[in-house]
Parts: structure tokens; sequence; C-alpha cells
């Protein structure tokens, strides 16, 4: 009897340890990104970009005529595209298009400030997208400023961005790569 008892909490102890190493840390590392994902991600931004960004409010008919013509150049190069980084590149050159500094994909750093802030306040409305499984999984494996690679945000952002209005921010989850995308209101 008291070796079932042992066993058995043997097990739950074992159990209660794995479960807990499958927090963040043990997260599976994000999925390859095959041509069809880069194109749906390459889809998806530029919809939730054309439906949400307020730069296209501003637009005269031209310009946003112009950008949504671009389209087409952009996913010829999501198709020559090899690697996760000439993914982000044509992503970038896109956003570049927009000339607007706050519409970027979230660095490593940024994201993590941005996680941290949501839990702090939990009406963040932001949260849901942070906190999807593809972007956790994502930004548990990118590097973070200090490391040398390449970063989406053109310059430093201040703290201040932060804090900023909630309703003065959007964020989108790029579904495959994961990739969150920030956009003003």
């Amino acid at each position: 009897m008291k070796r079932t008892v042992l066993v058995f909490i043997a097990i739950l102890l074992t159990m209660g340890v794995a479960w807990t190493a499958y927090g963040e840390e043990a997260l599976p590392p994000p999925k390859r990104l095959t041509t069809k994902h880069m194109m749906a991600d390459l889809k998806h931004a530029h919809t939730m970009l054309l439906q949400h960004h307020p730069h296209f409010k501003e637009m005269d008919i031209n310009m946003k005529s112009e950008w949504i013509d671009s389209y087409n150049h952009y996913l010829q190069l999501i198709k020559q595209a090899s690697d996760e980084d000439q993914f982000k590149q044509v992503i970038q050159i896109m956003l570049n298009d927009l000339q607007n500094e706050d519409t970027r994909l979230l660095a490593k750093d940024e994201y993590d400030k941005y996680y941290d802030h949501c839990e702090n306040e939990q009406h963040a409305v932001y949260k849901n997208e942070l906190e999807k499984m593809s972007a956790k999984r994502r930004y548990a494996y990118q590097p973070t400023n200090g490391s040398g690679h390449h970063h989406m945000h053109r310059k430093h952002h201040q703290e201040s961005d932060m804090h900023s209005e909630e309703n003065d921010l959007q964020m989108f989850t790029l579904p495959n790569s994961g990739y969150v995308l920030r956009i003003p209101n």
C-alpha cells in the first residue's frame, strides 16, 4: 500500500514538473515558412493595412491606388524569397512604401515590452494578438536587439510609445509566421 502511494506521488510530481517545464521557455520552435505560408502572410498583412491603417484615410486616391497595385510586386518578391530573412525584407519593403515609421513588425524586445504591459493592463486591446500561440512561438525564438540581427523597426522607439493610448494602436498577428504587425489608428 505504501509503495502504491509512493508511486502515485512520484507520478504526480513527474507530471507537475513536466507541466511546469512546458511553460513559455519550452515552447516548440516556430514552423518553417514555406512559400505558401509567406504568400498567405503577405496577403493578410496587406489586407490589414488597407482596412486599418489611418494613412489610407488621408492619402489621395492615386497614391492609395499605386500602393494597392504594388501588391503584385510584393507577391513576386515573396515567391522568390527562399528563407525567413528574405520574407521579412519583403514585408519591410511593403511597410517602407507606406512612409510611416509607426507601422512595423515588432522586434523581440518590443514584443516583450508590449506583452509585459498587457499582463499589467488586463484590458489591453492588443492582448489577444500578443497571446496567440504563433506569436508566442515566434518571439520566444527571436534574438534581442543586442544580437546584431536585422530588426524590423527603422529607429529606436521611445518608451513613451508603450504608454500611448491603447486606442491609438492596433496589432495583428500574421497567422503563419507569427510576427506581430503594429499599426497606428
